[in-house]
């Protein structure tokens, strides 16, 4: 929602963006300009030549919440094309930094191998921490999931593969899924299975992680 429209000197613009003459020329450089005007509040209209000296034009806005998790998303997510599913996720995972892949894929709507993909971004970005594995029983694919302890699960395997030698050699499986591929055959024999899924710290004491909580929040008009 437009404000007023303003007329703006380059030495304006510079003290609005806290940039000096050489970083907006970077900004320019780089068509920045639009995204970083309306972090500020401004929606940027146009740029004409004055002489020797460039005049910008832009209006003050109120920014939507949609429009403001737009901006944060362009400047910290950039490759992220799924935005609005993209907040689901943080939401989530923050709240259950423990909880299995696919379980928040089906809440969110994504495949749990993007999940694995934006969990690496967090940790990147670090708002997340890796800190090993968390260990879970599951009696059916649609129970929810116990924790247990890694010496539970260690338990779990060992029985399964002295009563089954055939099965001795371990497949590799995306997160979330059991050691072996016979789900099904076992999980109706042995009351169940037993996974390993990747469990992180959340570091609520950082700029990255107070910056996404306040996107997060502006996005659904908390803050």
């Amino acid at each position: 929602m437009a404000e007023g429209r303003d007329e703006m000197k380059t030495k304006e613009l510079c003290d609005i963006l806290g940039v000096t003459n050489i970083g907006l020329k970077s900004i320019l450089r780089r068509d920045q300009l639009a995204v970083r005007l309306l972090e500020k509040g401004y929606r940027f209209i146009s740029k004409e030549k004055r002489g020797v000296y460039n005049e910008f034009f832009v209006e003050e806005v109120v920014m939507i919440p949609k429009e403001e998790w737009e901006v944060y998303m362009k400047k910290e997510f950039p490759n992220v094309r799924k935005k609005d599913e993209y907040g689901d996720y943080c939401e989530e995972r923050l709240n259950n930094n423990e909880v299995i892949a696919k379980h928040i894929s089906k809440n969110v709507g994504v495949t749990p191998q993007t999940l694995v993909r934006w969990d690496s971004l967090l940790v990147k970005k670090g708002v997340m921490t890796n800190n090993g594995y968390s260990y879970f029983h599951l009696k059916t694919a649609k129970c929810k999931p116990v924790q247990i302890t890694y010496g539970e699960y260690i338990s779990f395997w060992n029985n399964y593969f002295l009563e089954h030698d055939e099965e001795r050699k371990v497949l590799k499986t995306v997160e979330g899924e059991s050691p072996i591929t016979h789900d099904m055959l076992y999980a109706t024999l042995y009351g169940g299975t037993c996974i390993k899924v990747k469990s992180y710290l959340v570091n609520e004491f950082t700029e990255a992680y107070e910056s996404l909580t306040n996107a997060l929040g502006n996005r659904k008009g908390k803050a």
